[in-house]
């Protein structure tokens, strides 16, 4: 995997997850009238602790539902990786969806440190680094907004031909950040042990917003009337 200049990033596969606008606590239900998309019975499926000191994941279903697309039933699985007290920079998160209709797989990888989101498929993956002007490096090339990214990024299969369904749940639980990304390590393990700070990075879409909005609107096929993504 490419993040930045050179550095690897082996165990990183997807980006964050967090509750909807709609509803704080996101357990059940999302919907986005203007993107033209609902998640129902959004549930996880399993959460655990596979390292206290590093991070935690957990798997869920939902259904999805785009206006046009009809639904499509997707399986995610995140990895959060809490944020060390003494780097608030750091909480790498990491996303894998899974359309269950289609079968189609994508992971996206959140890298505060290095303002950088890694999209990939089974084989290949696109670096979105957003630059301090607010401009984006798409695959090292340049683009003004969030709009010109997605321009960019659409003429790329790993995005272009990614499941809709799969990428509107991703968009729908990045809006903030988990408890579990958001905590900070106290150096005492254990999740009581974690105090709940917010990372300085904040999450994916309050990162990348304009990238995020726009890419939504056009995995739901109204890009050009989309008021969030304007040209």
């Amino acid at each position: 995997m490419r993040i930045g200049s050179g550095l690897v990033i082996a165990a990183c596969v997807a980006l964050s997850c967090s509750s909807g606008k709609n509803d704080p606590d996101y357990e059940e239900y999302y919907e986005d009238e203007e993107i033209g998309f609902e998640v129902e019975e959004f549930a996880w499926d399993d959460v655990e602790a596979e390292e206290l000191d590093s991070h935690w994941t957990r798997t869920e279903t939902a259904k999805v539902e785009i206006k046009g697309l009809g639904v499509h039933e997707v399986r995610l699985t995140e990895l959060d990786f809490f944020v060390d007290v003494e780097d608030p920079k750091s909480g790498t998160q990491v996303l894998e969806v899974e359309d269950l209709v289609t079968k189609n797989f994508r992971a996206v990888v959140f890298v505060p440190r290095e303002s950088a989101i890694l999209m990939e498929s089974e084989d290949k993956d696109v670096l979105i680094i957003k630059n301090p002007d607010g401009s984006y490096t798409v695959d090292d090339q340049p683009a003004a907004n969030g709009r010109a990214a997605v321009e960019i990024l659409k003429q790329n299969p790993i995005f272009g031909d990614a499941s809709p369904h799969g990428m509107l749940l991703a968009y729908s639980i990045a809006q903030k950040k988990t408890n579990w990304s958001s905590l900070m390590k106290s150096g005492v393990s254990g999740p009581t042990k974690f105090e709940g700070v917010r990372a300085e990075s904040g999450s994916v879409c309050e990162r990348f917003q304009d990238f995020c909005d726009c890419a939504a609107c056009f995995k739901a096929g109204n890009v050009d009337s989309c008021s969030r993504c304007p040209k």
